[in-house]
């Protein structure tokens, strides 16, 4: 009797992370000299800014897909982009209590600090409104689809997978990949929020053992600024 030979095991994990948040980096900066690099015409500027925006995601989304593909079972089954019905309308339920939790943190803080808090999203989609209302429309659509399928990947994909790998505890996982990804936004003021929806978004990804889930709860999360920017774009 012939025995089947098993695959071996996935061999991608943490330095992976830190290849895609360098990427991510690399990239950022080379899009930032795009931009500078691009002729002083308001709607080429504006053009060029939401190129900015895409370019480091193919090393943020790029590399988990290409790590999980080459030394793994592939994306799907590696990053739990798998999801059943239930798993997605629980996710969107989720994503609607952080939407509300984040909401409270934010009210509070304005309380504090006297401020309206603003992303850097909307301080972008300001600064692109003066050119024409198209780069807005493409900026929502990322804000809204974009960033969450990206950012899910790496983080409750990849980032909370390398360190389940490792055998922590599902506490760890969902509290490091939260922290790593409010940090990740490089808006202290805003740290506060951004950490209350990585939580949300890692119990769902730990409850469902889906990141297909936990994408739809930041889509969901997401959803009202995508609107306010559609609606920005056209007032």
């Amino acid at each position: 009797m012939v025995s089947e030979e098993l695959p071996p095991p996935p061999s991608w994990g943490l330095t992976d992370v830190w290849i895609a948040l360098g990427l991510y980096v690399f990239l950022a900066f080379l899009g930032a000299a795009i931009v500078l690099a691009v002729p002083d015409n308001p709607e080429a500027k504006a053009w060029a800014l939401v190129a900015a925006v895409v370019l480091p995601w193919v090393g943020l989304a790029g590399w988990p897909i290409y790590a999980t593909t080459t030394r793994g079972g592939g994306p799907v089954l590696d990053l739990r982009l798998r999801a059943t019905p239930a798993d997605l309308v629980f996710g969107a339920i989720a994503g609607f209590v952080a939407l509300v939790m984040a909401g409270i943190v934010a009210l509070g803080l304005e309380r504090v600090t006297g401020e309206p808090l603003e992303s850097s999203v909307g301080q972008l989609a300001d600064d692109l409104t003066a050119a024409s209302p198209w780069p807005v429309v493409a900026l929502a659509l990322l804000a809204g689809i974009g960033a969450p399928l990206v950012e899910e990947l790496a983080f409750r994909g990849l980032l909370y997978g390398s360190l389940e790998k490792r055998g922590r505890t599902v506490i760890y996982c969902v509290a490091v990949s939260s922290v790593t990804f409010a940090a990740f936004h490089l808006e202290p003021i805003r740290f506060p929020v951004l950490l209350v929806i990585g939580l949300v978004l890692g119990f769902v990804r730990a409850r469902t053992n889906s990141t297909g889930a936990s994408m739809v709860a930041h889509m969901t999360n997401n959803l009202p600024g995508a609107i306010a920017l559609l609606v920005l774009a056209f007032r």
